[in-house]
């Protein structure tokens, strides 16, 4: 069976305790070239699950991954009698467009209160802000916007409070610095 940690070095297989290596079988390892530190091993682990995350956006067909713009407006426009936000205001609402996001802050205005909205799922590494708030149960935000990515988020979205997703669940994906 193999090493369900893919690390291999050497023909060696390792784990990993605390801050050092330890072979699988417990014999020691006779290159002591073969052992890789801690920190080595979750950024291997992080590169690959990004390269992963990446193959997986490119599979999707007619998906447009724009970057979102540090400032952006928003707006809704009718697409055959439906509301659809449109955060991009270089181009017309596209169904495909997904958003990629940084470490970083984007700001969001122009949210007027009927279209109050929050994230879909709630993540330390995606945070959203702003000084006008409504809803008792669930908080809704609106005029200026502030999201905060501090980290990988995987992917998210906005949910109008009254209206829902208004066009694509999963609108953030987060893209490495």
């Amino acid at each position: 069976m193999p090493c369900p940690c893919n690390f291999k070095k050497n023909n060696n297989h390792i784990r990993y305790i605390s801050n050092s290596a330890m072979p699988i079988d417990n014999k020691p390892i006779s290159n002591k070239k073969s052992i890789i530190s801690k920190k080595e091993a979750l950024y291997n682990i992080s590169k690959t699950n990004n390269l992963r995350k990446q193959i997986e956006m490119k599979k999707q067909e007619n998906i447009i991954f724009t970057p979102l713009k540090k400032n952006s407006k928003f707006k809704v426009e009718k697409i055959n009698g439906v509301n659809k936000i449109n955060l991009d205001s270089s181009a017309s609402y596209n169904e495909n467009n997904i958003f990629k996001l940084k470490k970083g802050l984007y700001i969001i205005t122009g949210v007027p209160p009927v279209h109050a909205f929050n994230l879909v799922k709630h993540d330390d590494n995606i945070q959203i802000h702003s000084k006008n708030k409504i809803g008792k149960d669930k908080l809704c935000y609106y005029g200026n916007i502030i999201l905060v990515v501090r980290g990988d988020f995987d992917k998210n979205g906005i949910e109008c409070c009254n209206h829902g997703y208004m066009g694509r669940k999963d609108l953030f994906y987060y893209v490495p610095n």
